[in-house]
């Protein structure tokens, strides 16, 4: 069976080529006079989004999810890869982690206590407003197994859209969110710690990357990248029975996710 690493290089061979460069000047030009970062949310939230902005920076580095799965590895051994040393240059670096992370052994891993014992790291929490949107662009992502588009033919090449909702599946989701995202700030009340909205991320890309630069202390400069949005129709289109549940959250505080 193909290692993961290597389909991952196959399907992305730019990233792939990068990442080893980055590799390669850790190995022979490190040093480890760099903030630690870490973006928490959950998938569907904009960190893909995100991470494009901080990666555009020169001076901040960002891996993706290296905790989604440990796959029998320490901890330590992972954390080494971003928190070791950095090439010349970086300032800030880090990686993203969900709140489900790691997928397989959540029980047993320190990965959290670790990352809420150390207070010098520099903690984004990335939240969508919209929670009805993230559970939209979850569920169709699943569905197509296309998680990011930089180009119009991979928007489009998702046919089928529309998706469907119990009233409890959405409400069990809209509360694990809520929950997840306030024991977080609970967690992390002693790092240093910015919220960043997905919705203002897409409205004002500038002034939201400009909190970025401030909160890392690096230079203030334009956030590039390449992604596009996925699914901007409208929510009658993309739920089939959209006014079903528009009318079971009638009376509840999750109704302004509703709103077209």
């Amino acid at each position: 069976m193909m290692p993961e690493i290597l389909k991952k290089a196959i399907k992305q061979p730019k990233k792939a080529a990068r990442v080893l460069h980055h590799r390669i000047l850790q190995r022979v030009n490190g040093q480890s006079q760099f903030k630690k970062v870490i973006v928490i949310g959950r998938a569907r939230t904009g960190s893909n989004l995100l991470l494009s902005y901080l990666n555009s920076h020169p001076a901040i580095h960002m891996e993706g999810e290296i905790f989604a799965h440990q796959r029998h590895k320490t901890e330590q051994q992972i954390l080494k890869m971003v928190f070791n040393k950095q090439p010349q240059g970086i300032e800030a670096a880090g990686f993203k982690i969900f709140y489900h992370h790691p997928m397989d052994n959540k029980e047993q891993s320190k990965i959290w206590d670790i990352l809420k014992a150390d207070p010098s790291i520099h903690v984004i929490q990335l939240q969508r407003t919209n929670m009805l949107r993230m559970h939209i662009s979850r569920k169709i992502a699943m569905q197509s197994d296309v998680w990011t588009a930089s180009k119009k033919s991979e928007v489009d090449k998702v046919k089928v859209k529309t998706i469907s909702f119990t009233k409890a599946e959405l409400e069990e989701g809209f509360n694990k969110t809520k929950n997840w995202e306030a024991n977080a700030q609970v967690d992390f009340a002693n790092h240093p710690m910015l919220q960043i909205e997905y919705e203002k991320m897409i409205s004002n890309p500038e002034q939201e990357f400009r909190r970025l630069t401030d909160f890392l202390r690096v230079e203030a400069m334009a956030p590039e990248t390449k992604l596009r949005k996925q699914n901007p129709e409208s929510l009658s289109n993309l739920i089939e029975n959209y006014a079903e549940l528009k009318a079971a959250f009638a009376d509840t505080e999750w109704a302004v996710f509703f709103d077209e």
